[in-house]
């Protein structure tokens, strides 16, 4: 049987704001949790004292902000842009000196 003024606590997280493992950290100490996945969120369950605690719940796993098929994508079209620019500007300066 448990202490009173030891608690439970569950923590429901969307699937998509996290997608990797997590660590539980209660006062910067890391702490055992149970932790179940389905498709649409993560559910973190764990044990700890009755009191003020700061606690804190860390993905080790980064997900990018944009994924890296738009940023390829992104930067060949800035190049293909600057490239065109650079050649109208050239040949604008051709026809000035002609």
């Amino acid at each position: 049987m448990r202490s009173p003024s030891v608690i439970t606590l569950n923590v429901i997280i969307p699937a998509g704001l996290l997608g990797g493992d997590f660590q539980v950290l209660i006062d910067d100490i890391p702490v055992n949790c149970s932790l179940t996945k389905n498709d649409t969120h993560a559910l973190l369950y764990f044990i700890h004292d009755h009191s003020t605690h700061n606690i804190k719940i860390k993905e080790t796993t980064v997900i990018p902000e944009f994924p890296a098929t738009i940023i390829l994508s992104l930067s060949m079209f800035l190049t293909l842009v600057a490239i065109a620019l650079a050649k109208k500007i050239q040949c604008k300066t051709r026809m000035k000196t002609t």
